[in-house]
């Protein structure tokens, strides 16, 4: 089974919180036009990807051995991505299921299971790609 290293562990959280950063940059933007509804559910999904990206970085201090570098640069890439994408997404639903994705990926990432965050990245990258 492969694992992570500790350098490979920390630029994850960095990249997972920027993920969160850009989903929040979008629920600023768009206060106005978000519902109720969609504004605590976006809320409340950037309130766990932030809480797990502390984790994280908080991880990160223990060292795990592996090599996953193809998913941390599809991670990496999906960071640099999520901010354009977000721009030109059209319904909320959309981003909704872009932060579900990240979501799904930090749980991975916090329990380490490598099958769940090669899984979890592939379905951020396709769901960005996607919007």
């Amino acid at each position: 089974m492969a694992t992570l290293d500790s350098t490979q562990l920390g630029q994850l959280a960095q990249d997972y919180q920027s993920l969160g950063e850009a989903l929040m940059q979008y629920k600023l933007d768009n206060a106005a036009n978000l519902s109720s509804l969609e504004f605590q559910d976006l809320s409340g999904r950037i309130n766990l990807i932030m809480h797990n990206s502390n984790i994280l970085a908080a991880t990160a201090t223990y060292t795990i051995t592996a090599d996953i570098s193809g998913q941390l640069a599809a991670i990496s890439d999906a960071g640099n991505e999520i901010a354009g994408a977000l721009k030109t997404i059209r319904t909320v639903q959309t981003v909704i299921d872009i932060a579900t994705a990240v979501v799904n990926l930090g749980t991975s990432i916090i329990s380490l299971n490598v099958g769940g965050i090669i899984s979890g990245a592939s379905g951020l990258v396709t769901a960005i790609r996607n919007a």
